[in-house]
């Protein structure tokens, strides 16, 4: 017979039974922030130690590509999308033969370091995105998607490391909104399920078809998670780790002058565009006036009109004028509302997420991280949340970028970035630090307009 294994991913109890596995889930920051270093998230489990949650009396859902579990009073529940005969079988021995099992523990982490989720991968390739806990908490609290921007993705609990032949889940959770379990054999996360609001923490088992890649997402609000388990029997195809490609298209930009630029000179910006068989068309544009830090000391009743927050706007801002909007500033003097000044930083490093872009390097290689607040709960002195634009100033290494900077946008505290397409778009999201994203950097398609 194959060796089988189990992976439980357990937020909640400690096993007296358990050994102690070591995870270092310290990672690297510019901005001073402070990291969480907690003993091993994973437990080693003794198959003695497991038990059987299949029971008899569990409501049973048939087949189906993606189901919703409405609101239930009963303590457990089953939904069963396993479409292999032989699939059934192995599930009522797969503790009699399972390799093990490991356990993750909320209580080990700690506090969660950021009040808007935090975003940590272990070594045994499970992670948690936009998640939260605190040191007294025994279970983590998946946090609602944020909605100050379209481009957020949601928070989420899931496998960088694919697990072979992964054919069920037991979950157990609370939530007002329901969770959202997608799984598939490649990064796309075709296959869906549902599970409905629940009115106090509840189990439910999915069986599904073989597959190696998951994530679990809350829907709407904030969803508790005390413990998910996860069956696998090293079974299947082996995952073909080649990350998908994706074509788009960015914009060049027209304008060349930037060395002399006039006080109050007027220049646009796509923010609308349609493409179609290689071919531009703008179908509407926004108009912004370069203004001195001079300027902004005599009129500083009109400071929220030509100070800039919104990522698109700020992005589209530097690639006009090459200058940060006036809002962005070293230093405190009163002159911009304090609900919109932001912080600003400058960069030589090489290493982190400048490995994942192929920025053009030279003699005066340089990069600026410029914050964004994307929770509404920004504030410079008690720390620079999770969002930023990244600029860089040299461009990346390719003739038809002619040399113009590349700004990218996290939302995540560098684990994935998205390019500005100079349209009003934000590109494909790709992996930086982290490896949540479908993608590694590819480039896009250059058009003139």
């Amino acid at each position: 017979m194959k060796k089988k294994g189990c992976l439980i991913l357990l937020l909640g109890l400690l096993l007296t039974s358990c050994t102690k596995l070591d995870v270092n889930t310290e990672s690297s920051s510019k901005d001073g922030e402070s990291k969480i270093s907690e003993e091993s998230s994973f437990e080693s489990l003794d198959k003695s130690s497991d038990e059987s949650s299949k029971d008899s009396s569990s409501n049973l859902v048939e087949e189906s590509s993606s189901e919703l579990i409405e609101e239930s009073s009963s303590e457990s529940t089953t939904i069963d999308f396993q479409k292999e005969a032989n699939v059934n079988a192995r599930t009522s021995d797969v503790l009699e033969n399972s390799a093990g099992s490991y356990q993750m523990i909320a209580s080990k982490f700690g506090k969660l370091q950021y009040e808007t989720g935090d975003f940590v991968e272990n070594k045994k390739g499970i992670g948690i995105y936009r998640c939260y806990k605190t040191k007294t908490s025994d279970s983590l609290k998946l946090l609602a998607k944020p909605t100050i921007y379209e481009y957020e993705m949601e928070s989420m609990i899931y496998n960088t490391d694919a697990y072979k032949g992964i054919y069920e889940y037991q979950i157990e959770y609370k939530s007002d909104t329901g969770i959202r379990l997608t799984y598939s054999k490649d990064r796309s996360y075709s296959n869906e399920v549902i599970l409905g609001k629940t009115s106090g923490f509840m189990t439910v088992t999915v069986k599904t078809d073989l597959h190696c890649l998951f994530r679990i997402s809350a829907i709407d609000t904030e969803a508790l998670i005390k413990s998910v388990k996860l069956y696998y029997n090293n079974e299947g195809s082996d995952y073909d780790a080649t990350y998908m490609s994706y074509s788009s298209y960015r914009l060049d930009v027209p304008y060349k002058n930037f060395d002399n630029i006039a006080e109050g000179e007027k220049r646009s910006m796509p923010t609308k565009v349609s493409y179609q068989n290689g071919q531009v068309k703008v179908v509407k544009s926004k108009e912004y006036t370069y203004h001195s830090y001079d300027y902004l000391q005599t009129h500083q009743n009109e400071a929220r009109e030509i100070c800039y927050i919104d990522p698109v706007d700020v992005a589209n801002y530097y690639m006009l004028f090459r200058d940060f909007p006036l809002n962005y500033q070293d230093r405190r003097d009163g002159s911009v509302p304090s609900d919109m000044v932001r912080a600003y930083s400058t960069w030589t490093r090489e290493d982190g997420y400048a490995l994942s872009v192929p920025y053009k390097k030279d003699d005066r290689f340089v990069y600026f991280e410029l914050d964004i607040d994307n929770t509404g709960r920004y504030k410079p002195s008690k720390g620079r949340g999770v969002g930023r634009l990244v600029v860089w100033e040299k461009s990346f290494d390719f003739d038809e970028y002619n040399d113009h900077p590349v700004i990218v946008y996290t939302d995540d505290h560098y684990k994935t970035f998205r390019e500005y397409m100079n349209d009003g778009t934000f590109g494909p999201r790709f992996n930086a630090e982290g490896h949540l994203a479908s993608y590694k950097y590819n480039k896009p398609t250059t058009l003139t307009y």
